[in-house]
């Protein structure tokens, strides 16, 4: 995964940025690792599974294979009862080796992967292509690295050409797409054929492995996170060409209060004590890291629907991101409350749970229903002097409340009604 990096030229603190991604590559590389490196004498487990007769004719999918395809009967029970939030789809596998505590330990490891959506249909399972498309494994990258050999192309656009040279070896009589696409690789770097085919002629699993697996992820590494080591790799490289260009990394630097400061009023749309307020007032106006903490039930929810509301009112866009489903929900769930025909969010990220088609598809009849004049007498400068009326009648109800008055009342109301109780019980027990 590419992504631009702005160049910032900060010092600050003077922090080794380039150890210190470095070092996080590292540990993120043995978390990867275990994302595509399937133990191959381990048959039966609930993360993954050889898929029995498996050959496709075409790379496009959706592909139908027989429920009994998939050999380990733990994981299809796990994918039956919807223990996996991402599944892949990989191969033509080939082997590589893990260390661990001086021993080495033969692994299966695919060359593609691609996730995709698994439906039950009767007998059969059908592995739909999620979006996305094919990847080619970090892992054999690694092995070119190993090598000393580089790529002719970035990593996208090599995945797309090796994919379609396999399609021609295919079409021009390969036994198995398997073979045709292991084949094109050797064909592109020769130098990893040893590798590539190691298991055609020294197999070190127990029971032969079958060219294409189904998997998960790991439950120490994420489907969200998985191109995370692509990312360091960038970052190590940028670093190492030009120490200063430390890009987003510059808001955890000292110096970097050069930011530009917006002057966004914080609306009191939900209530907020003052160092609710504060916090909410320090985001909207634009400083580069603001953190909340505190224990469960002080109100940090509170402040992030406040937040994403007068994001909203002003025009701005923010992304809510969690490695929590619940607390993305809950967030979710508040604002739905403030929404009427015009959506506040967009709910992503999970597939069970994303809302992105429905709110698309409410904001393009909101956009036809302008076009066509039909705003059910809408206006918007009405709107802002009902809310501007709204506003000052807050202000004076919460400056009457600081006088104490209503409180005052109150309590002579309560006195008054416990003395008329008093009475009554005494007028029934006189005789």
């Amino acid at each position: 995964m590419n992504r631009a990096i702005e160049e910032v030229e900060i010092r600050g603190r003077d922090i080794p940025w380039l150890q210190v991604v470095q070092f996080h590559k590292e540990i993120v590389k043995r978390a990867e690792s275990g994302f595509y490196a399937l133990n191959g004498n381990d048959r039966l487990n609930n993360r993954w599974s050889c898929l029995k007769g498996f050959d496709p004719d075409e790379l496009a999918g959706p592909w139908t294979i027989h429920a009994d395809s998939v050999l380990s009967r733990p994981f299809r029970q796990a994918i039956e009862a919807g223990e996996h939030d991402a599944l892949y789809i990989g191969g033509p596998g080939f082997i590589g080796w893990e260390s661990s505590f001086g021993k080495f330990y033969p692994r299966w490891q695919p060359l593609l992967y691609r996730e995709v959506i698994v439906e039950e249909q009767d007998e059969d399972l059908k592995l739909v292509p999620a979006q996305g498309e094919w990847n080619v494994t970090p892992l054999f990258f690694g092995l070119l690295d190993r090598k000393s050999l580089a790529l002719p192309d970035d990593s996208d656009a090599f995945a797309a050409r090796m994919l379609e040279l396999a399609m021609r070896r295919r079409e021009g009589g390969i036994a198995s797409m398997a073979q045709a696409i292991t084949d094109t690789f050797c064909a592109e770097f020769q130098d990893t054929e040893p590798e590539l085919k190691r298991h055609e002629t020294d197999d070190p699993f127990d029971t032969p492995a079958t060219p294409w697996v189904l998997f998960a992820p790991t439950s120490q590494f994420s489907a969200l996170t998985r191109h995370l080591l692509r990312d360091y790799e960038s970052l190590e490289s940028i670093l190492e060409k030009k120490p200063s260009r430390i890009g987003g990394l510059a808001i955890l630097d000292e110096s970097a209060s050069e930011t530009e400061e917006l002057d966004h009023e914080t609306i009191p749309v939900i209530p907020l004590d003052d160092a609710q307020k504060r916090a909410v007032d320090a985001i909207l106006q634009g400083g580069p890291l603001t953190v909340i903490s505190g224990p469960p039930g002080c109100g940090k929810s509170q402040v992030v629907v406040s937040l994403l509301l007068n994001a909203w009112a002003h025009g701005l866009k923010v992304l809510f991101a969690s490695n929590n489903n619940k607390a993305v929900d809950v967030v979710r769930e508040r604002l739905e409350r403030f929404e009427q025909e015009n959506p506040i969010a967009v709910r992503a990220g999970n597939r069970k749970k994303s809302q992105i088609e429905e709110v698309l598809r409410r904001v393009i009849n909101l956009v036809a229903r302008v076009k066509r004049g039909d705003t059910k007498g809408i206006d918007p400068e009405k709107v802002k002097e009902r809310q501007t009326k709204l506003l000052q009648q807050k202000k004076t109800i919460e400056n009457t409340l600081e006088t104490g008055l209503p409180q005052r009342i109150n309590e002579a109301i309560e006195s008054s009604l416990k003395s008329y109780s008093n009475r009554q019980k005494i007028l029934q027990a006189a005789p």
